[in-house]
């Protein structure tokens, strides 16, 4: 059997839920684990340094050029799905890859899948295995149409050099799509995830209740528990729980995301959430998920708002790549933010006009006639000695330094 390592991606604030995720998958023998940390590469070399018992894996280091760009114009929850193949497929050169979202708890050894990963080059879970009831509740199967057939809370991926150009096109289009857009239809990496199926040379869909059992297809199956030994659903004990949506303040609702289903006091399922929250409650990490979002906030600590993010966005990518760091540039996402408004036009035009004039008065002063620049010259000097050295640094240093800027300002309003 192939070597699998097993990885997830989160923010800081989800370290108490990775801790859970690790220790359940180690308690079940498989101890080779990654965390993509999509916090700012800073934070993530500080996190190894007082962790170092997790092997924790920067942004900036999955081979995704545009990390920092992606870092700004998607939100938490776009950005954690959108690095996905990347981590996948960095991690491919040393074995098959199992990828599992961190709100996931493993309640049983998961060498079936290990196991499919010697066979296929891609393993999924649908959300559901038959169809719902028409009955008006969410989500439908409408719903879980548009927002992807199979759920990419899992996903396991071959080590092969297929598998690996699968992971480069997946990367590429999550690129920039991977927003969770209602008016689009789209949603996050799984909107792509049927074409997984279509493009990989053998696939398989994992349909056994005993994974990735959550909100979206708990009413299609059976969940015994006696809050002691392994979970039991019809088809084996329980592989893993997938919490998604899970509010503390409304346990038996399962999740803030449908309204199909409910559980009652000291049911099975009722036991395994209370569980799971009491879990998050006492993890050694729970300090660490106050920590704010690194790129939730530019250099200067003012927020990044979902409009600045958006007009970012909307730049053509081309223009882009001008901007080494939006997040140490406000003042001009700001000015994007509102619009292609007068004040933005005119404040631009004052800078272009202020440079335009720099530049007139450097050359002018070039081209003057030799005895005429010695005669200024001299006469600066002579009012003020070194007057004239400091004033032509001055306009130099000026118009090297207002030029660029001018011109990047420029790109980004085209």
């Amino acid at each position: 059997m192939a070597k699998t390592i097993y990885c997830t991606i989160a923010a800081a604030n989800y370290l108490p839920r990775v801790q859970i995720l690790r220790d359940s998958l180690a308690k079940h023998g498989h101890t080779e684990f990654r965390v993509l940390l999509i916090e700012h590469p800073g934070r993530v070399r500080q996190m190894q340094n007082d962790l170092p018992e997790y092997h924790f894996v920067s942004p900036d280091s999955v081979g995704v050029p545009q990390w920092i760009h992606m870092a700004f114009y998607y939100n938490v929850m776009e950005y954690s799905t959108a690095l996905k193949p990347g981590l996948i497929r960095s991690l491919l050169k040393d074995g098959n890859v199992i990828y599992l979202d961190p709100d996931i708890e493993v309640f049983s050894p998961l060498t079936e899948i290990e196991e499919l990963l010697n066979t296929n080059e891609i393993v999924l879970t649908p959300h559901v295995s038959r169809p719902l009831p028409l009955d008006g509740h969410s989500p439908s199967m409408a719903d879980i149409i548009r927002k992807g057939q199979f759920n990419l809370g899992f996903v396991g991926v071959q080590s092969t050099p297929s598998a690996t150009l699968l992971m480069d096109w997946w990367q590429s289009t999550l690129t920039e799509g991977a927003f969770a857009d209602d008016r689009t239809g789209s949603f996050t990496d799984q909107f792509w995830a049927a074409a997984l199926v279509s493009f990989a040379e053998r696939a398989y869909i994992l349909r056994s209740a005993r994974y990735n059992l959550a909100y979206w297809n708990i009413g299609l199956h059976t969940l015994t528990w006696d809050g002691v030994q392994t979970p039991q659903t019809e088809h084996g004990p329980l592989g893993f729980f997938h919490y998604s949506g899970l509010d503390r303040l409304s346990v038996s609702t399962i999740s803030k995301h449908q309204t199909r289903e409910t559980c009652i006091p000291g049911s099975p399922l009722f036991r395994l959430l209370t569980q799971y929250l009491n879990q998050v409650d006492k993890s050694p990490l729970r300090e660490r998920a106050k920590l704010p979002y690194s790129f939730g906030f530019y250099h200067t600590g003012e927020p990044v708002t979902s409009e600045d993010r958006l007009r970012f966005f909307r730049v053509a990518a081309s223009n882009r790549r001008n901007i080494l760091n939006p997040f140490a540039m406000p003042q001009y996402i700001r000015a994007l933010a509102q619009g292609p408004s007068i004040t933005a036009q005119d404040a631009l035009m004052d800078l272009v006009t202020a440079s335009q004039e720099i530049q007139h008065l450097r050359h002018t002063l070039n081209s003057l006639p030799y005895s005429l620049f010695g005669h200024l010259q001299f006469m600066m000097d002579k009012v003020a000695p070194g007057s004239w050295s400091r004033t032509y640094n001055l306009l130099q240093r000026t118009s090297s330094l207002l030029g660029p800027r001018v011109g990047q300002l420029r790109q980004l309003l085209r």
